[in-house]
C-alpha cells in the first residue's frame, strides 16, 4: 500500500497443463481427441471437423471490395492420412482410388465398387443396413474351421484389433484374431486399367498353421443404371471362363446393340511363399453362397466343401478364386 509500483509473481500454471496434454496427445495416438468424442455431444458434431474449407466462396449481394480467391491447402503425404478403428455401424468412411478410368471406391468395412469409365465391374448397392457388396476375402483355418475376414466386412466377426488407413494412393485394412494378423493392402494401378489387392498373414502363434483363402466379388460388366433396373436380365450377357495356363478367370459381356462393344476383364491371384493344395475356383454365385444363405456364412466355406470350378453362361456371375 502507499507504493506506485510493486511485483506480482504470476505462475501459468495452465499452460504447463496445455503442455503436458500435448505430449500425452502426441505419444498416445490422440487420446485427448478421443476422450473428447466419447461425449456423445462432442461425436454428433464431428463431421464438422471433416468439412473443408470452399475454393470458391458465393456473396449473395454486391460488394465494393475486391475479392480475391481463396487460396487451396496443399496437404503433403502426412495431412492426407485418415485412420479408423472399429467402424462407424451408421455412417461408412469412404475412400475413392483412381487412375482416370478405372475407380475403386472402398470404406472402412471394406465394402465398395470397382468401375471402369462408367461401367460398374462389381455389384454396389447403397444399403448402410446390410452393406454386403463388394470385393471381399475370406480367411479360414482349415484345422479349426474358424473363418474370418480381411475386413471387417462381410463376416462382422468382431477383431481383436481392427484398424484402417486411408492415403492418397492407397487404402489399408489391418485385423488381429488371436495369434494371426491379416493385412490388406489396395491400390490402383497408374498405368494400367487394374486394382491390385494384397493380403499379408502373420502367424504368431507357436505351431503352424494351414490357412485357406477364397475371393470374392459380383461380377455386373454394365452401366449402374442398368443393372438397379433389371440386375437378372444383365447376368444373362455375361460368360465366364478359366485360363489354366494362366491361373485366372476371365469374364465377357456380349454387347446388346450394334454400336456395344464386347468387354472383357480378368481376375487372378499370386501367391508368394508356399502352397498347399490346388487353386479351386467357382463363377456361380448361388453354388459358392447356398439356398437361404448371404455373403456373411456362404456355404462354400463349411468344411469338406470344395468349389465346383463352374464356368460359362451362369445365371448369378460371381468370381471365387
Amino acid at each position: 500500500m502507499g507504493q506506485k509500483k510493486g511485483i506480482v509473481k504470476s505462475y501459468m500454471a495452465h499452460h504447463q497443463g496445455m503442455s503436458i496434454l500435448a505430449l500425452n496427445n502426441y505419444f498416445n495416438d490422440n487420446i485427448m481427441q478421443k476422450r473428447f468424442h466419447t461425449d456423445p455431444v462432442v461425436d454428433a458434431a464431428k463431421l464438422l471437423l471433416m468439412e473443408k474449407v470452399p475454393s470458391n466462396i458465393v456473396f449473395t449481394k454486391e460488394n465494393k471490395e475486391k475479392i480475391l480467391p481463396f487460396k487451396d491447402v496443399v496437404y503433403d503425404e502426412k495431412d492426407c492420412l485418415r485412420e479408423y478403428a472399429v467402424p462407424d455401424p451408421v455412417l461408412p468412411k469412404a475412400h475413392i482410388l483412381s487412375n482416370g478410368n478405372y475407380s475403386v471406391m472402398v470404406t472402412d468395412r471394406g465394402t465398395g465398387y470397382s468401375r471402369w469409365k462408367g461401367l460398374d465391374v462389381t455389384r454396389w448397392r447403397e444399403d448402410v443396413t446390410l452393406d454386403n457388396y463388394g470385393m471381399f476375402f475370406y480367411i479360414r483355418d482349415v484345422e479349426s474351421n474358424e473363418v474370418w475376414s480381411s475386413t471387417f466386412a462381410p463376416g462382422r466377426k468382431e477383431p481383436d484389433e481392427y484398424k484402417v488407413e486411408f492415403t492418397s494412393g492407397k487404402a489399408k485394412f489391418y485385423r488381429k484374431d488371436g495369434d494371426v494378423d491379416t493385412l490388406t493392402e489396395i491400390v490402383v494401378c497408374a498405368g494400367e486399367n487394374a486394382e491390385i489387392r494384397s493380403i499379408t498373414l502373420t502367424n504368431h502363434g507357436s505351431e503352424s498353421r494351414v490357412i485357406e483363402t477364397t475371393s470374392y466379388f459380383e461380377l455386373v460388366l454394365s452401366g449402374h443404371g442398368a443393372d438397379i433396373a433389371h440386375p437378372a436380365f444383365g447376368n444373362l450377357f455375361i460368360r465366364t471362363e478359366f485360363s489354366p495356363e494362366h491361373n485366372c478367370l476371365i469374364a465377357s459381356r456380349r454387347p446388346r446393340l450394334e454400336k456395344e462393344k464386347p468387354v472383357w476383364m480378368m481376375n487372378t491371384v499370386v501367391l508368394e511363399g508356399e502352397g498347399v493344395g490346388g487353386l479351386q475356383y467357382e463363377t456361380d454365385r448361388m453354388q459358392f453362397i447356398g439356398r437361404g444363405r448371404n455373403v456373411s456364412e456362404p456355404i462354400a466355406l463349411e468344411p469338406h466343401k470344395p468349389l465346383t470350378n463352374s464356368v460359362g453362361a451362369v445365371l448369378g456371375p460371381g468370381y471365387k478364386l
